[in-house]
């Protein structure tokens, strides 16, 4: 994640550096938490499980990048920025996925209607 990450702040100017340890650093700090994790009756119950092995069957976990720029960053334009997506997910028996937020509208101005705020 931090790879890609790291890589496309790099092509959009966020990250200025071409050095790829602090890049991947940088994009850390944008991103400071990972990717995913699995859900359960406490959200964070999990933290003994590998992030390294495969997804078993039967679970629930969410996907949810967060980005956030601080007020101090370098990069001006982008000062702060901040945006997160959280989908869930569930793995059924046979190794396949359901997204279980498909029906969220993912459109700004559908968001913007929902909201009340639409022009």
């Amino acid at each position: 994640m931090n790879e890609l990450l790291a890589a496309s702040f790099s092509e959009l100017g966020l990250i200025q550096t071409k050095d790829h340890k602090e890049m991947i650093h940088q994009a850390e700090k944008l991103c400071p938490h990972h990717v995913s994790h699995y859900l359960g009756m406490d959200v964070h119950d999990c933290p003994t499980v590998s992030r390294d092995i495969d997804l078993p069957p039967n679970v629930v976990f969410t996907i949810e990048p967060g980005v956030y720029v601080p007020m101090d960053w370098p990069v001006k334009e982008f000062r702060g920025i901040g945006y997160r997506i959280e989908d869930d997910v569930a793995t059924s028996p046979t190794g396949g996925i359901e997204l279980l937020t498909a029906a969220v509208p993912r459109d700004p101005i559908e968001i913007q209607r929902l909201m009340g705020t639409a022009e």
